[in-house]
């Protein structure tokens, strides 16, 4: 292990010839705010939704993660293949690259995988809870897998399952060459495999935002925040889903037949092409 290396939390190596890469104990995040949600969400179920394992020390957060990494693995979900572990450090195969870097596949194909195994993740009553693209790896397969399973915990709660596809949607707006017809329909394929609940949770937000819509319109007037357009671009899409899918219903339709995987537009596939050329 270089001197280098020894600074860092996470860093490549290779065992046997193999490409790994090695994830040491992290810092302590633990502050005031931090540890205050962590306390209200472990006293009132009402907000077991604010729960962050950020609010853990180091080492329990570690050991937690290591736990998770062995039993999503067992349960056959897409993590890191496990191949060495201490008290210290643990060793994973490489995955891949982060999702947010050029890729020669399309990222709507990539933004549809993404959200197939987020749903398998939800199917065996796990949560990733932190499902940023930042958080997911790409292989020259374009196979895709997650990491940082900090956040992740076994839970049946539909709060917490609709959450976790609600942060992967607004951090898709990291991906490029993705329209805003495609997060519509992803959003109703999603609806379609079995995930129809996530609907009054996604009523309920959009409630929440009509009532403070104008926090992130105000905050965009004095910065150029990503996050802010983000949200507004979001509950544009999950209110145009909401519509179609009230549509469809009203009209006797199976939203699952509207509903199909998402397909490539030639727009789509060309703006792509020409960003990673």
């Amino acid at each position: 292990m270089k001197h280098s290396e020894v600074k860092k939390f996470v860093f490549p190596t290779t065992v046997d010839g193999t490409a790994c890469w090695v994830k040491r104990q992290g810092e302590d995040k633990r502050n005031l705010l931090r540890s205050s949600l962590f306390w209200l969400a472990k006293h009132f179920k009402a907000l077991s939704f604010l729960e962050i394992r950020s609010a853990m020390p180091p080492q329990q957060r570690f050991d937690l993660e290591l736990q998770h990494l062995r039993e999503f693995s067992d349960l056959g979900l897409p993590v890191p293949q496990l191949v060495e572990a201490t008290n210290d450090y643990f060793i994973t195969k490489a995955a891949g690259q982060q999702l947010t870097r050029p890729q020669p596949f399309p990222n709507k194909a990539l933004l549809t995988q993404a959200f197939d195994l987020l749903g398998q993740f939800h199917q065996a009553d796990v949560i990733h809870g932190r499902p940023a693209m930042r958080d997911i790896l790409v292989n020259e397969e374009g196979k895709l897998t997650y990491i940082d399973l900090e956040e992740a915990r076994h839970t049946q709660s539909q709060t917490l399952k609709s959450r976790d596809a609600t942060l992967l949607l607004v951090d898709s707006y990291c991906l490029r060459a993705v329209s805003q017809q495609t997060r519509v329909q992803l959003v109703r394929y999603w609806i379609a495999q079995a995930h129809s609940q996530d609907c009054q949770y996604w009523e309920k937000l959009l409630g929440w935002y009509r009532y403070l819509h104008w926090l992130p319109r105000l905050i965009l007037r004095f910065k150029n925040n990503s996050l802010s357009k983000q949200i507004i671009l979001t509950a544009r899409v999950i209110e145009q889903a909401l519509k179609l899918e009230e549509i469809a219903s009203k009209e006797n339709l199976d939203g699952s037949q509207k509903a199909d995987r998402p397909v490539f537009t030639d727009k789509e596939d060309q703006h792509t092409k020409q960003h990673h050329q």
